[in-house]
């Protein structure tokens, strides 16, 4: 199925934005060179960022006594 979206439509899309994972090809064929960061990273790599974030704001908050020994299980 050809895409429809174009442009700043496809980043405004939650399931077409790729966010830092379009290649140069993509943002090309999207209209979306100057709309997105010039690097592109994996969705793989993307995860790992976003987890480790997760795991820093979750002992941030731990230390802060925000969150209960229950929050910390649910978070791992």
């Amino acid at each position: 199925m050809p895409m429809t979206k174009h442009g700043i439509e496809v980043l405004r899309d939650p399931s077409l934005n790729k966010s830092t994972a379009f290649t140069e090809e993509e943002k090309q064929a999207l209209g979306i060179v100057g709309l997105v960061p010039d690097v592109t990273e994996s969705e793989d790599l993307q995860l790992t960022r976003v987890m480790m974030q997760l795991g820093t704001a979750a002992a941030m908050h731990m230390l802060d006594g925000k969150v209960s020994f229950d929050d910390c299980a649910m978070l791992t």
